[in-house]
């Protein structure tokens, strides 16, 4: 076998020797596919910010917990629901602080600490500052942020507020409150307006939206966060806001918070178009509108009219088609992708009378064909070019009347802990990039996950959120890629305590709550809307109706560093073909940060030197502002990266017993192939072969056995669905041959055998004659592991331009 002995030993001599030196990135997210680019101006944590990030996805690299962990679940009483918490930067120490704000008449602030799960502290709004105006109900304060400098911020009623550690650096110090600051009046449509929603840019500017369709910005910095600085866009509603005949429920409204991408744009959803606006550093544009399909609404459980959703972005290249993601507000509601920059040229609507801007639209049913009404009050959760959609309809609203209409959505969530009259359903639906439409890959109308806002662990293929089963709340994990349950923890609370009583007792409201939780004694666990979050050391943070439950595993489930490398690679490439000085600038962050993890992935010797190699010189030509010589380097070491390389790889488990292969090349494009690979029964064991099911691509590769050239390779990537794990290994079965032709897989470590069987057009061709010697291996993405078989001259039965037959003994 060939291989570049000089040039690696010379690459490992000058590279590792002394340990890698590099510089750190501005935010060292873990790295992942299809991961949007960290914001520097956010704290570096698992959720420094509503929805995760300013792509508003729901979902994120880090890991939840797994199957075959012990996950405990513990539970903190509060006197309200905290819709979702902001996670700190790591102090010095190596700890996290969890920020939260309760909804409510309080205006409660509170900080948790993640290792012990205790209160820090807490600030009452209400009690503690003399001069806090009233408090109004709804969400105000729902949406917050936590910044790279550990400050706490957050939007409420007409004003910001800004809280920190008392001791600048001592997460254990008291929380100091730091002052309010009210937003101008230009802020706000009327006097009736109130914020709704906020996030942060990729210039680190504070973007906030009223309830009555005014967009503001104002400086992240916490000292520039004055009413002076804010800039602010009419209202969508013109002058309307003025006309007293005009009434505020015939307003466009907003009731969801804002998206934002790496631009310095920003999306916003009212109850009857979708929008975007630019922030240049010294105005707000508005680029663009689009109308969506609405009803009026039907539920209680609607917040408002329209869509339900916060918007979510998805795609993340430059080259990747590019949308922001809603539910719209039909009474049978229909998921809608709308292309977010340019619409492509010759894009035509979808049907007469749509906006060209809709690229797809797809009713939400959640498998029940029959369906006429469907319903979401949550963001739609979204990776790569997926997206899933969960149930919030009651089967009967009854119950959750109230006499007070602003307690009405409260009301109905909490009667969500009803197992007779529970939402239940969820749904994926995909981009096809090929086919440019939407299709709904799976529905599962069996798992009812009442009212928690979703998340998603890339690495571990879990989906997440509070659901109820036999009237038991607790958190579900539920497999991203085929919609089946894999895992359920019940809460910890079950059902409330006397403790919880006196909490509701306390508070202002409570009079209302307490018959919903004498009736519906589970309901302390009810997620009423609250985000389920993922955190430090793979847990999971649920907000509550009064407190917030967490759950920690007992492992933390690694994404493998060759994974986010590879996924460093893809950013940096993505950087340089948008070629821009501050892409080119912060591709070259991201390749530092994809090379500390390339130090330490599992590759063969010859691979890791030359990813390394390309990578590095990628990174050079990055940090010299040339994107164009950085782009070829950077595909170079990608390359290197996949299952099958350029080049063999080193230290394969040869096939000691036998080994053949048999390809047929028929003019009628009848192809076949079988390879099978015969080795010691203890070669290699099942503990040690990468997981299909999970996260490992798997790749047959052939090479010329001289130069090391690359002659094909078939990749077949992981899956649950065609991928099962069995008691003797793993076995992929797919009749429809999707990847690369490939129809059978048999990894049986027990019996020391391999078999890999393919046919059809799909199956990418061998040139023949082949030229031998040659090698064949079977490669995966997770590990360095892989088996392979040479072949010479003295092993061909028969090779002409139709048909390879080779067997080695």
């Amino acid at each position: 076998m060939y291989y570049r002995s000089a040039l690696v030993s010379v690459v490992f001599s000058t590279l590792f020797a002394a340990g890698p030196v590099l510089a750190a990135a501005p935010c060292l997210t873990a790295l992942d596919a299809d991961q949007p680019l960290c914001n520097a101006a956010l704290a570096d944590s698992p959720w420094p910010i509503s929805h995760a990030g300013p792509y508003a996805q729901g979902s994120v690299p880090f890991a939840g917990p797994d199957l075959g962990q012990t996950i405990a679940a513990d539970h903190l009483g509060l006197q309200g629901p905290p819709i979702t918490l902001a996670m700190s930067p790591e102090y010095a120490d190596g700890g996290t602080a969890v920020w939260g704000t309760i909804l409510g008449l309080l205006g409660t602030v509170f900080k948790i600490d993640h290792d012990t799960f205790e209160i820090i502290d807490s600030f009452v709004v209400r009690d503690e500052d003399p001069n806090a105006p009233p408090l109004p109900l709804g969400v105000g304060g729902a949406y917050n942020v936590v910044d790279d400098d550990f400050s706490f911020i957050l939007g409420r009623a007409t004003w910001v507020e800004i809280y920190r550690d008392a001791v600048a650096g001592d997460r254990f110090s008291d929380v100091e409150f730091v002052r309010r600051e009210f937003l101008p009046a230009e802020s706000f449509c009327r006097a009736s307006d109130l914020l709704v929603g906020g996030t942060m840019l990729s210039d680190g500017t504070l973007a906030f939206v009223s309830e009555q369709a005014v967009v503001s910005v104002v400086p992240g910095d916490p000292n520039q966060i004055l009413a002076a600085n804010v800039v602010s866009l009419p209202s969508e509603n013109g002058a309307d806001c003025n006309n007293p005949l005009v009434l505020d429920e015939d307003l466009e409204i907003v009731s969801n918070s804002i998206a934002a991408d790496e631009n310095g744009g920003f999306f916003v959803v009212t109850s009857e178009a979708m929008y975007k606006y630019h922030w240049d550093g010294a105005a707000i544009t508005k680029l663009w509108s689009a109308e969506y399909d609405s009803d009026p609404p039907f539920s209680l459980l609607r917040l408002g009219p329209g869509s339900g959703a916060t918007p979510s972005l998805m795609g993340t290249d430059i080259d990747e088609d590019r949308f922001v993601v809603i539910t719209d507000g039909q009474e049978l509601m229909h998921l809608v992708l709308m292309w977010r920059d340019e619409i492509p040229a010759g894009w035509q609507p979808i049907a007469p009378g749509k906006d060209p801007r809709i690229a797809c639209e797809v009713p939400i049913n959640f498998g029940d064909a029959s369906a006429t009404r469907s319903l979401s009050e949550q963001s739609v959760l979204v990776r790569g070019n997926a997206a899933v959609v969960v149930s919030n309809l009651l089967s009967d609203e009854s119950n959750a009347v109230s006499a007070i209409p602003a307690l009405g959505a409260a009301f109905a969530a909490l009667e969500g802990g009803n197992v007779d009259v529970t939402p239940k359903g969820i749904q994926r639906v995909d981009w096809d990039p090929e086919t440019q439409t939407c299709k709904t890959v799976w529905t599962n109308p069996d798992i009812g996950l009442p009212n928690s806002i979703p998340t998603m662990s890339a690495a571990t293929g879990l989906m997440y959120a509070t659901g109820l089963r036999d009237g038991v709340w607790g958190l579900e994990g539920i497999n991203f890629a085929s919609g089946e349950s894999e895992l359920f923890v019940p809460a910890s609370q079950q059902p409330c305590m006397q403790s919880d009583f006196d909490i509701l007792n306390s508070g202002p409201l409570g009079l209302f709550f307490i018959p919903f939780v004498e009736r519906l004694p589970n309901s302390c666990e009810n997620s009423l809307f609250a985000a389920t979050e993922v955190g430090p050391d793979g847990s999971i943070y649920q907000g509550t109706f009064i407190g917030v439950t967490k759950y920690s595993p007992d492992a933390v489930t690694q994404v493998p560093a060759r994974r986010q490398a590879t996924a460093g690679v893809l950013q940096g490439i993505d950087m340089a073909k948008r070629g821009d000085t501050e892409a080119v600038e912060r591709g070259e962050a991201q390749m530092n940060a994809a090379l500390v993890e390339l130090a330490t992935a599992d590759l063969d010797t010859n691979s890791a030197a030359m990813a390394t190699v390309f990578a590095t010189a990628g990174r050079d030509h990055l940090s010299n502002s040339e994107p164009n010589e950085a782009l070829e380097d950077l595909e170079e070491a990608l390359d290197w990266l996949t299952p099958c390389p350029p080049e063999p790889q080193d230290s394969c488990l040869a096939a000691s017993r036998s080994g053949s292969l048999n390809v047929q090349q028929p003019l009628s494009g009848k192809n076949r192939l079988v390879w099978n690979w015969k080795g010691d029964k203890d070669a290699f064991t099942l503990a040690e072969t990468p997981d299909p099911t999970d996260d490992a691509d798997y790749a047959l590769c052939v090479y010329n056995g001289t130069s090391g050239a690359r002659l094909a390779e078939m990749r077949v990537p992981a899956n649950p669905t065609d991928w099962r794990a069995q008691p003797r290994g793993f076995r992929y079965f797919d009749r429809s041959l999707t990847n690369n032709g490939i129809r059978r897989i048999l990894i049986r470590p027990s019996r020391g055998t391999i078999k890999v069987d393919g046919k059809g057009i799909a199956l990418p061709p061998l040139t023949l004659p082949i030229a031998v010697p040659f090698t064949v291996q079977l490669t995966n993405s997770e590990s360095g592991r892989c088996w392979e078989t040479d072949f010479d001259a003295g092993d061909v039965r028969k090779n002409d331009g139709t048909a390879l037959k080779v067997r080695a003994r």
